[in-house]
């Protein structure tokens, strides 16, 4: 007899405070959108997530360097860049539609 695989209430608050940090970026771009320039936002957020993933860096060389600043060129002036500028005219539930593009643009782009 397969036995029952239950979600652990631990589990079900790790999900549900994923989904809500999910909701409140979308809130968080538009409010910022409207109170700084949006460029300057984003790179806030790419700092910020430098520094929490610098710790499991393990070897940087200048090939990876240069990769990695391609890569984020395209994607913050192609997709981010253009999403929070935009975020000050649209409406939010707008804005959280195309911010849900983000990971297939990203996809598209790591291919």
């Amino acid at each position: 007899m397969p036995t029952k695989a239950l979600i652990t209430p631990r589990d079900a608050l790790l999900a549900l405070l994923i989904i809500a940090s999910w909701a409140f970026n979308i809130t968080i771009i538009r409010a910022g959108a409207l109170e700084m320039p949006p460029l300057f936002l984003l790179s806030i957020r790419f700092v910020l997530g430098a520094i929490v993933f610098l710790p499991f860096v393990k070897k940087i060389d200048a090939v990876m360097i240069r990769n990695v600043l391609i890569y984020t060129s395209l994607y913050v002036v192609g997709h981010l860049g253009l999403l929070y500028a935009g975020a000050f005219y649209i409406s939010a539930s707008l804005t959280g539609l195309i911010l849900q593009m983000g990971p297939a643009f990203a996809l598209i782009l790591g291919f």
